[in-house]
């Protein structure tokens, strides 16, 4: 150890030893360190209450067709990577996106989740700005 460490080291344990109860005497004369003590928990200020989220968005014609296909291909394809399902149902809709018939459940559900989506952002907005 060089002789700035020792120093250091004895320096800091002179200031513990200036500064430390009586009982903690022997133990610092054999070397060890003391450590801080920990604030009570009592004394801590108390957190910041977590605001709650504004709702999600409303779910697009792609996620409607999405959360309905996964499922049913997973169902044909059990031993596909997660991957592979995925670019056959984007594949998928690809196709069907140009036949307006095939997409027109899923646009209902998308509009009727943006509705959803719509009413519960409108709840949110008058229990956050009551207090302000």
């Amino acid at each position: 150890m060089s002789l700035l460490a020792r120093f250091v080291r004895l320096g800091a344990r002179a200031q513990l030893q200036s500064f430390a109860p009586a009982r903690l005497a022997p133990a610092l004369s054999r070397g060890l360190t003391v450590k801080s003590p920990k604030v009570p928990k009592a004394d801590k200020p108390p957190k910041a209450p977590k605001l709650d989220k504004p709702p999600r968005k409303g779910l697009s014609a792609y996620n409607c067709y999405m959360r309905d296909a996964l499922v049913d291909l997973k169902k044909e394809m059990p031993d596909a990577k997660q991957m592979d399902v995925m670019k056959a149902a984007a594949a998928h809709y690809a196709a069907i996106k140009e036949n307006p018939a095939a997409m027109a459940k899923y646009a209902a559900a998308a509009a009727a989740d943006a509705e959803r989506a719509k009413a519960e952002l409108a709840t949110w907005n008058e229990a956050h700005t009551e207090g302000h």
